[in-house]
């Protein structure tokens, strides 16, 4: 976690340039990010110390809420800008995780039925269906 510590400064970087209204989104995705990391990384230590001392039933709870944190904030967002084809892949992915559809699922029984209503099977890379290109078949 000490080395987290220093992506803290990209917190700041990243609020001033979104209120000075910076144009290179690439520049500001990738400075976003890097805030990020060290807030999941505290916020897991969180979770930790309130597990320690609550017990492991509040802190499986409160892994499982964060761990869903993301996800959560990423489709208000999304419905804010009008994105509501990422809203619907993203909770298609997380219903697919939470009913337990495995990898075997997807690549045994998915992947033809992609190829069939696609007409191509141009978007897999080494034959496999990536995880992104089954949300966007489910929405």
């Amino acid at each position: 976690m000490k080395w987290l510590k220093f992506l803290f400064v990209f917190i700041p970087i990243s609020i001033v340039l979104e209120v000075i209204g910076f144009h290179n989104p690439l520049v500001l995705f990738i400075v976003s990010c890097l805030s990020i990391i060290p807030l999941a990384g505290l916020m897991g230590e969180a979770t930790e110390e309130i597990a320690a001392y609550a017990g492991s039933r509040v802190g499986g709870f409160l892994n499982a809420t964060f761990g869903n944190a993301t996800e959560l904030i990423i489709s208000i967002l999304a419905i804010r800008a009008g994105l509501y084809d990422v809203v619907k892949a993203s909770i298609a992915e997380l219903m697919s995780k939470s009913i337990g559809l495995s990898e075997f699922f997807v690549e045994i029984i998915l992947i033809p039925i992609v190829g069939i209503k696609k007409g191509s099977t141009a978007f897999f890379v080494d034959g496999r269906l990536s995880q992104r290109d089954y949300s966007l078949f489910l929405a």
